[in-house]
């Protein structure tokens, strides 16, 4: 069943629906984690309007997102090739008792 619960971005509180606890620890983290950022440009950029800030904020989180997909996916294929490399040598000794 899902929940109301409302976060705050750069100030504003937007009511937004989850599914589960989960979900809404990860909601709230990454609200947290919006306004945090946000906030780094805000201090540095005072004439920039926030809607570019936060253009900015989304582009270097898609950025860290896209290299951690891109480091996993890469995880994924080594790990494939070690469970290959692994069968093939268990079933040399299998094969040569």
């Amino acid at each position: 069943m899902a929940q109301k619960i409302t976060i705050n971005i750069i100030g504003k509180p937007y009511k937004m629906q989850v599914k589960s606890a989960s979900e809404e620890h990860l909601m709230r983290v990454a609200a947290e984690r919006l306004n945090a950022n946000f906030k780094l440009y805000d201090d540095k950029f005072k004439d920039v309007p926030d809607y570019d800030k936060l253009a900015l904020v989304s582009l270097y989180d898609l950025m860290s997102l896209i290299t951690a997909e891109e480091e996993r996916d890469e995880l994924r294929d080594s790990l494939s090739s070690l469970s290959t490399a692994l069968g093939n040598y268990i079933g040399k000794i299998q094969n040569n008792r």
